[in-house]
């Protein structure tokens, strides 16, 4: 990738002796740099650190966190919604405003309300 601030792919996933010190390094693509190979921990072939393995895994937890926040949200506005529309419906055909009550809309009254 071009993200490799100028490393190779090939060389990205080595590990590297220092000549000097017999430090083990690796690049990290979490923190674009190279740390010691003791910093991958126990997964020595990860592309990430312990410490950019960790924070992407806070990061992508906060997501799913808000992800499932804004989903119940919107559940709750479509539940509300769907009250309202139904009271709203159910008011709407009652009486009509006629003032009588009628039986099935047909403006048939009951035999005492005719006298």
């Amino acid at each position: 990738p071009t993200q490799n601030k100028g490393l190779c792919t090939l060389c990205d996933v080595n590990v590297w002796v220092v000549a000097s010190s017999g430090l083990e390094i690796k690049w990290c693509k979490g923190c674009k740099n190279f740390r010691p190979w003791a910093a991958f921990g126990d997964k020595g072939l990860a592309t990430k650190c312990v410490r950019c393995r960790e924070r992407q895994r806070e990061k992508y937890a906060a997501q799913k966190e808000e992800k499932e926040r804004q989903k119940a949200a919107r559940n709750a506005a479509a539940a509300a919604a769907s009250a309202s529309s139904a009271s709203s419906a159910s008011t709407k055909s009652g009486s009509k405003g006629r003032g009588t009550t009628t039986s099935m809309g047909r403006g048939i009254m009951p035999a005492a309300a005719a006298r």
